[in-house]
């Protein structure tokens, strides 16, 4: 025995290592939760709608979420990885507003142009007022994408995950009453949606706000993001990004396309559901690592990894 120290850094990363694993925990218990949620809103519209109705209604959600895959850019990851490294909130504020505006404009319209086509194929089964309805859901989807993502990047766990879950609350809630209790069939069940989306938004808006004002008082100026720097960054993942919805979601426009049938679609949405619960364990190491090494030195990158 030479009497020498153990070195602290064993302890350090094993301190580090325990803040890792509670906010890993933190967002998995989060995810179960949206799940049994999500899963309690599946059989609730699977009950009060129907096989038919529960398939519109997966098709009306399917095409904004088809838009914003196809539209983000890997833009959701590039702010992630840019908050995660210390940019200033208040320009990623801003490039996550223009984005917002500036992909709406542009990109609704030319839906719109295409709609009709997309009618007669992929989408037959989808009642077609209600199509042009749920485009609303895109622009509540861009903003609440790159927003949260910064929440994701400055490691606000535990207040983003407040958000998620009364999110789902909220939708269980909204299916009861609009749908369960009013009656209101699809139509309702898309109203919910689109009010309780757009509210939990406002409220991971609100939050990034807060977060840039403190942060403005209490610290020296931070370096700002650049859009150009994000897009490039973005690109890099985008083929991955996209890829990876059409491997999911591929399935419902082969049965949009060649079956047309909503009752069929929706047996079919309502087992994948289920299935997708082993999504979550991965999904919820990944939303914490990312802005962490991003973070990090690259010695203190590379042991975490």
């Amino acid at each position: 025995m030479t009497g020498e120290r153990a070195p602290a850094t064993p302890a350090r990363r094993t301190g580090s290592e325990s803040v890792f694993a509670r906010r890993v925990a933190g967002v998995f218990a989060t995810r179960v939760l949206q799940f049994g949620s999500t899963i309690a809103v599946a059989f609730l519209l699977a009950r009060l709608l129907g096989p038919e109705g529960r398939g519109a209604y997966s098709l009306l959600l399917l095409l904004p979420s088809t838009l914003f895959a196809l539209a983000q850019f890997g833009l959701p990851s590039a702010v992630t990885y840019y908050a995660g490294s210390g940019r200033s909130l208040p320009s990623l504020m801003r490039i996550g507003a223009g984005a917002t505006i500036g992909l709406s404009v542009v990109l609704v319209p030319l839906t719109l142009l295409v709609l009709p086509a997309l009618e007669e194929s992929v989408f037959q089964a989808a009642p077609g007022d209600l199509l042009r309805f749920a485009l609303i859901a895109f622009p509540i989807q861009v903003a609440s994408s790159l927003f949260g993502s910064m929440l994701w990047g400055r490691q606000l766990v535990r207040r983003y995950s407040f958000i998620l879950v009364g999110q789902s609350l909220a939708s269980l809630l909204a299916v009861l009453l609009l749908v369960g209790v009013a009656g209101l069939g699809v139509t309702g069940a898309l109203i919910g949606q689109l009010v309780v989306t757009a509210a939990s938004g406002a409220m991971v808006i609100w939050t990034v706000r807060s977060r840039a004002a403190v942060e403005e008082r209490a610290e020296p100026p931070r370096q700002a993001a650049h859009t150009r720097e994000l897009v490039a960054y973005g690109l890099k993942l985008y083929p991955s990004a996209v890829s990876t919805f059409l491997s999911y979601r591929s399935d419902l426009f082969l049965l949009g396309l060649l079956l047309g049938d909503a009752g069929s679609i929706g047996l079919y949405t309502l087992a994948v559901s289920l299935a997708e619960i082993t999504f979550h364990v991965p999904d919820a190491i990944a939303t914490i690592l990312y802005p962490r090494v991003a973070g990090s030195k690259r010695e203190e990158a590379d042991s975490i990894a």
